[in-house]
């Protein structure tokens, strides 16, 4: 109202809300508001208002962190993973949008088909039990409900599995443990920009993920990783078997996914690409 030029960024995909008329109102909103909208992904711009005020720009990875030539065997030496066994990475820690669950399900058919398999999950891990009234308050609220079918799905693991499971906790080491792994794993349940699938790309390595928006537009199924249907335990294990047990067909899935970053996801590029649109924004009449 003030004539101030405003960006509004967009980073997440709109919520429906109740019948739709929250989503309504923030459309109308930023259509009328945004001197120019920023979405990191068509996804998210797709579900706003048409305007050619509306610009994509991918996140973006620093490809001097996250550097290929990288060496994972002081992670592998850390949580004794020997150097030939096939390590499948998940970020994202213990979350429902994240698929948790669904990674442990599918545990027992991954490891039957790849015996020396490591499956390593770094984020927000499962903290201790509550006790006493808190706990109580917890259970009856349903605040841990999803804590609780993670903590069950991974007792009720046989003890193959179980073993080849590994929660490390939140790390500031992202590209060493991309470094160390085969594939990156990204079972998610809600369709949002993924991360670490680009993360993933910039240092080689392919990924495995859940066909929603989001991870939809950032892997090309069968050129730079493999999508599957959310939900589905039995095709996210098919799949990540498929990887690795042909590390070649691996290794060239992971190498067109580094091209493809190189293209899209680059640090210096859609920074660039947002400070021009900010010029844009200032010299134009708001």
């Amino acid at each position: 109202r003030e004539g101030v030029p405003l960006i509004w960024h967009i980073r997440e995909p709109l919520s429906h809300g109740y019948f739709g008329l929250r989503r309504a109102w923030l459309r109308r909103t930023v259509d009328r508001c945004a001197s120019r909208v920023v979405a990191i992904s068509h996804y998210d711009a797709e579900q706003l208002l048409p305007s050619d005020r509306v610009r994509v720009i991918y996140n973006f990875v620093d490809f001097g962190e996250f550097d290929r030539t990288l060496s994972g065997e002081a992670v592998r030496a850390e949580f004794a993973i020997p150097p030939d066994a096939p390590l499948v990475l998940m970020l994202g820690g213990v979350s429902p949008p994240k698929g948790t669950l669904m990674l442990v399900r599918a545990l027992p058919l991954l490891v039957k088909a790849v015996p020396d398999v490591r499956v390593m999950v770094a984020g927000p891990t499962l903290p201790s039990e509550s006790r006493g009234w808190r706990g109580i308050a917890k259970r009856l609220l349903g605040a841990d409900a999803y804590e609780q079918a993670v903590r069950q799905a991974v007792k009720a693991l046989p003890q193959a599995a179980r073993a080849a499971l590994i929660f490390i906790g939140v790390r500031q080491d992202v590209p060493r443990l991309l470094a160390a792994s085969q594939v990156l794993v990204f079972p998610s349940t809600v369709p949002h920009f993924a991360r670490p699938i680009i993360e993933a790309a910039a240092m080689g390595v392919p990924s495995v993920a859940s066909d929603l928006g989001g991870p939809r537009e950032l892997i090309q199924h069968g050129e730079t990783g493999l999508l599957v249907p959310p939900h589905d335990v039995e095709a996210l294990a098919e799949a990540l078997t498929d990887l690795l047990r042909d590390s070649a067909w691996a290794h060239a899935l992971g190498e067109a996914a580094y091209q493809r970053a190189r293209r899209l996801f680059d640090a210096q590029t859609n920074a660039a690409a947002t400070m021009a649109l900010y010029d844009e924004a200032l010299g134009s009449p708001a």
